[in-house]
């Protein structure tokens, strides 16, 4: 309603009801004052709200500088709204690249009692790359449970990131404790350090060391090659259950990789099926090339191992594994074929050789229900060196459901060998309440239980993931009620 503006020093000082637009960005408070001379400064006071199309703010006042390499600020008394999460801070600073709230609390839940809440004595955001938080208070239906020294989230798919060991349960095992952690070493190398420990077992421990030879500057991730001691084919539709739809599976193996690692392990056990023997590796050097093939999918690893099985010597040989995915073919609306094709040789002592051929489907009865059937059959030849070269399940189908029902997600598989019948029910349930997702998976086959909350913070670590700061100092709009 009031304004005092200066040509010469290009300054506005306005009072009463100010709106001022910088791009997709809107600043509304009492009092506003800007200096555009070489570098735009807004500082705002009485009652400042921010809206932005991904987030809001409301605070005591806030300051924006915009320079050269981007966006630098300071926030009072804000409180920021990200989709259904709110972070309360005492003091917020912007800089090109990061953001750090201090004395920061906040939560995606506000009913009450309110399930959980999060706090910081300093919380920092490097967007793009990792969230840091420090003191990092948990609290759960008003109780505090723990404070964590310090935990960082990765917000870069190339990024390091110290995690805390979880708990699992092995068959034959019992309850123990596993610990997986990468740490970047550049654009294109990536180290993975694990280990495991389980009471009937020794301790295990692995390490490997990937290179990837896709130019940096194509901004891709390392991806860290496949090891042949998991689940096989944990990237399939009608394998996991946990992948909702083949799109996940293609999306998985349309990923860019050209890739070399070298590692070891001791005491790994494999999760095929077929033993219950402990395998090392005293060496295991990889080469794995993937990616878009047409409107398909192709992944080839190969690697040249010295491994041993239990307390067995130790032999040398190459492993070749394949896959090749067509892609997912639209029949009919609503009806898609999911075909891929599996090739693993093992050359030792001997040469073997399996191939196997998977061809399904799957129709969206309608917008709460499709279910999904693949027939698979293999071919063998030759003598395995070791036990679990083989598969376990040879010639047969699965069969799928996957439901919907609002915030409601139910999943269930099963599958049927022409040898053991019957024999790997596996399902997964889901259910959204508020601002976290319970989820139970079983499978018994690998006899996998897992039970855990999903905290629904996915706005918050998108928007730090893909945000942009790098923002010129150009093309603001003042106005204030009934004049621009």
């Amino acid at each position: 309603k009031t304004a005092t503006i200066d040509a010469d020093k290009r300054t506005y000082h306005l009072r009463k009801g100010v709106i001022v637009q910088y791009g997709l960005t809107v600043i509304k408070a009492g009092q506003v004052d800007i200096d555009s001379g070489e570098f735009l400064r807004i500082s705002a006071t009485e009652t400042v709200q921010i809206l932005d199309p991904l987030f809001s703010v409301d605070a005591d006042s806030v300051t924006w500088r915009y320079e050269a390499d981007g966006r630098h600020g300071s926030m009072l008394a804000a409180q920021v709204r990200i989709g259904r999460a709110v972070i309360h801070a005492k003091s917020v600073a912007v800089e090109p690249g990061e953001w750090s709230f201090k004395d920061a609390w906040g939560s995606s839940c506000w009913d009450k009692p309110q399930l959980y809440s999060l706090s910081a004595k300093e919380f920092i955001v490097r967007t793009g790359d990792e969230a840091v938080a420090k003191s990092l208070g948990i609290t759960v239906l008003g109780h505090h449970i723990i404070t964590i020294p310090e935990r960082t989230v990765n917000l870069d798919p190339n990024g390091s990131g110290q995690n805390i060991p979880l708990l699992g349960w092995r068959r034959g095992a019992g309850i123990g404790a596993e610990w997986n952690n990468a740490y970047v070493y550049s654009n294109s190398t990536r180290l993975n350090v694990g280990a495991a420990y389980y009471p009937s077992f020794a301790p295990a421990y692995n390490v490997s060391l990937t290179k990837s030879l896709i130019p940096a500057s194509s901004n891709q991730p390392v991806l860290t090659t496949q090891t042949d001691m998991g689940q096989r084919f944990r990237y399939g539709y009608f394998e996991r259950v946990d992948l909702a739809t083949p799109k996940m599976e293609m999306d998985y193996l349309q990923k860019p990789r050209n890739a070399v690692s070298i590692g070891a392990s001791l005491n790994e056990t494999t999760n095929l099926g077929l033993s219950t023997e402990v395998f090392s590796k005293l060496a295991d050097l990889v080469y794995e090339r993937g990616g878009k093939a047409g409107p398909g999918a192709f992944l080839i690893t190969s690697r040249f191992e010295i491994a041993r099985e239990a307390r067995e010597s130790a032999r040398g040989r190459s492993v070749l594994r394949a896959t090749y995915v067509p892609g997912h073919p639209q029949i009919r609306k609503g009806l898609w074929l999911v075909p891929r094709v599996e090739y693993g040789g093992f050359y030792g002592t001997g040469l073997y050789e399996w191939f196997m051929l998977n061809l399904g489907f799957r129709t969206n009865v309608n917008e709460h229900i499709a279910i999904a059937a693949n027939g698979f059959a293999t071919k063998e030849t030759g003598t395995p060196q070791f036990v679990a070269d083989r598969l376990f399940s040879k010639n047969g189908f699965d069969c799928r459901l996957d439901l919907q029902f609002g915030g409601t997600y139910f999943s269930i598989m099963e599958r049927w060998d022409r040898d053991l019948k019957w024999f790997e029910p596996e399902f997964k349930i889901s259910q959204v309440t508020g601002c976290v997702q319970p989820f139970l998976i079983y499978h018994r086959f690998t006899h996998d239980f897992r039970i855990g909350v999903k905290m629904r913070l996915e706005d918050v670590f998108t928007l730090f993931k893909d945000r942009n700061d790098n923002q010129s100092g150009s093309g603001v709009t003042i106005s204030s009620p009934g004049r621009p």
